[in-house]
């Protein structure tokens, strides 16, 4: 919630855009003083949710995304079930590259990570002057081999776009051995 001052009235914008327009005189300090120990409450309430309880909550999504992926490649790449992509592209580009950051294992010893990123996009559209869009992109990023990244980046886009359809594939890349 926003709280604004305009010509002596009160604006108060709600989620979603909503708004109100209060014209309440003398009566809006007591109201901004409302609004303020709301915002305070809101906030300590916030706060007191644990770290391990929002570690938990991440790491519980991240199961089942992985799980969820596992399954997906299962189905392309073992039992050869084409997914029903929504979408036919009359095109797709997808583009990777890789960022190596330093990094610590679970014994704390630091090494190098390579995260890899892929993004597949059906084309480009302009964007004002000087300015393009990818049109109907999809981000694929993980720390992992390159042929298991492609793997999950596959069977993702499967997921996406249909597969079957037959149209013309561009791949883009510093020519890293992963990517080729």
């Amino acid at each position: 919630m926003v709280v604004i001052r305009e010509a002596g009235n009160l604006v108060l914008l709600l989620f979603k855009g909503m708004y109100e327009l209060l014209s309440l005189g003398r009566d809006i300090r007591e109201l901004e003083q409302g609004v303020h120990r709301l915002v305070q409450e809101t906030a300590r309430r916030l706060m007191e949710a644990a770290a391990m309880t929002v570690w938990h909550a991440t790491q519980r999504a991240g199961r089942q995304a992985a799980q969820l992926a596992a399954e997906r490649q299962e189905r392309l790449f073992e039992r050869g079930e084409i997914p029903s992509g929504r979408r036919q592209a009359d095109r797709l580009a997808v583009e990777a590259d890789e960022v190596v950051v330093r990094g610590r294992d679970r014994g704390k010893r630091r090494h190098w990570i390579g995260l890899k990123m892929a993004i597949a996009y059906e084309g480009k559209a302009k964007a004002g002057t000087g300015r393009q869009v990818l049109m109907n992109r999809r981000v694929m990023t993980a720390v992992m081999g390159g042929g298991s990244f492609w793997r999950e980046s596959v069977a993702d886009m499967g997921h996406r776009w249909d597969l079957a359809h037959n149209c013309p594939v561009s791949l883009g890349g510093d020519g890293a051995k992963w990517i080729k």
